[in-house]
């Protein structure tokens, strides 16, 4: 004999409703696109039916961000996204490195030709051009 348990839902899903079916982000976001859409519609001199249609242009962004999730995020945190990976970077990233001990080698080669004497840093830079071949002798 087993006892069924009904589990509620899980409570990071459940968003409070302020005035009927809309959240207070809804409303913000619906509030924020009239405050865009109308004036816009108003300055616009054109037909009734244009201005509806660029009523409903204007408003649609603020609605998406209000109701619309794509992959878990809001909508205009994912247009972000998207604009910044698709037309603001580079397709192909160079790959590029830090070679932390070639950089503390120059670092501490500079160290000691700092340290040296003016006759000893004349012969180290005789040795390193004739072992690099650059040296006058080598023309």
């Amino acid at each position: 004999m087993s006892i069924t348990v009904t589990m509620p839902d899980d409570i990071r899903g459940h968003n409070t409703k302020i005035l009927g079916p809309f959240t207070f982000r809804d409303l913000v976001c619906g509030a924020i696109s009239l405050v865009f859409a109308i004036p816009v519609t108003i300055i616009v001199p054109t037909t009734w039916d244009n201005k509806a249609l660029i009523f409903i242009l204007c408003c649609i962004p603020g609605v998406l961000s209000a109701r619309v999730k794509v992959k878990g995020l809001p909508f205009e945190v994912f247009m972000l996204k998207y604009i910044y990976l698709n037309f603001l970077t580079p397709k192909k990233r160079k790959y590029k490195t830090q070679n932390k001990y070639r950089m503390w080698v120059e670092m501490d080669k500079r160290k000691r030709i700092a340290k040296m004497s003016k006759r000893d840093r004349k012969r180290y830079e005789k040795r390193i051009l004739t072992l690099s071949g650059k040296h006058p002798i080598y023309k």
